[in-house]
Formats: structure tokens, C-alpha cells, sequence
């Protein structure tokens, strides 16, 4: 008898000990929380004032062409980014700031295939449209993977976006 009177007790202390982290836990949490909107706030800013590019666009744009048309890794992720400001002619804003990021990558002779017909978010997804995707050419899938992953990759910088489709 004494020894399940133990065995329950030990029981006990441990339930408390655990609910009182779990309400500790989410005191932080919401104690936090306004300290988390206002850094997402700078962090909007932020990122409405600059884009992320590749370092080297040339050899950038070259490594994606390659790998769309044999295979093997994938180069993006071990490709070096950088930061840049928009320029000042350029109001900053979603469309604007993705429209800067596939001028800046795509082959001048499509420079009109890069102009986005359609973006739009909601429920935290970002439905993006390119003039690619509705006229595509003869080899338009080299450009897809130029351009796509860098248009997902600013469009993920945007703490109201978790996920982006392209087509409407």
C-alpha cells in the first residue's frame, strides 16, 4: 500500500511539474508575441527595399541552364547570394521588388517573357503568373529554372507568404 501511495505521489509531482512548464512556456510565448510583430514589421520593410540576387549572375544563370538541361545537383542552394537595394526609380512593393529580381537574371533577348501577368496572395500563398508560362518557346524550360527558384526565394521573404504557386 505504501509503496503505490509513492508511486502515485511521484505520478503527481511529475503531472505538475509538467503542466507548469506547459503554462510557463506559454506565458513566454505570448509575452513575446508582440516583440516577434514588431521585428516581422522591420523585416517587411526590409525586404521591401531589397532583393536577393546571385552574386555572379553570369555564372548564376549558366549553372541553372546546365542543370535543367543535363540533371545532376542542383546549384541553387550552394549558389552565393547577395543583398542589393532597389534602385531609387523603382517604388518599392511586392510585384515591383519580383519584377527587379527576373529583369535582373533573365536573358535580355526574353525580356518580355519575365513580365509577371498575375500575383496575387492569399492564405498565406503566393499565386505568381510570368508571360513564360502562358507563351512558352523552345527552350523556356532553361529559363523557368533561372528565374523560379529566385522568385520563390524573395517571395519567401515575405512574413505573410509560406508557400508560392506559379499559374493562377
Amino acid at each position: 500500500m505504501i509503496k503505490k501511495r509513492y508511486i502515485y505521489s511521484i505520478i503527481s509531482i511529475g503531472l505538475c511539474l509538467s503542466l507548469i512548464g506547459c503554462y510557463s512556456s506559454e506565458q513566454s510565448k505570448s509575452s513575446s508575441s508582440s516583440v516577434v510583430a514588431n521585428s516581422q514589421n522591420n523585416n517587411q520593410r526590409l525586404h521591401l527595399n531589397t532583393v536577393i540576387l546571385p552574386a555572379n549572375i553570369q555564372t548564376y544563370r549558366q549553372a541553372m541552364i546546365n542543370y535543367s538541361q543535363v540533371g545532376g545537383v542542383n546549384p541553387f542552394n550552394n549558389s552565393p547570394f547577395v543583398v542589393k537595394k532597389l534602385p531609387k526609380t523603382i517604388k518599392p512593393s511586392l510585384q515591383n521588388n519580383i519584377q527587379f529580381v527576373i529583369d535582373s537574371v533573365i536573358s535580355p533577348t526574353y525580356l518580355s517573357a519575365g513580365k509577371i501577368t498575375y500575383l496575387s496572395v492569399k492564405n498565406h500563398i503566393a499565386y505568381i503568373e510570368l508571360e513564360m508560362n502562358n507563351d512558352g518557346w523552345a527552350g523556356v524550360s532553361s529559363t523557368v529554372a533561372v528565374i523560379n527558384p529566385l522568385v520563390v526565394k524573395n517571395l519567401l521573404r515575405d512574413p505573410n507568404i509560406h508557400q508560392v504557386i506559379f499559374h493562377k
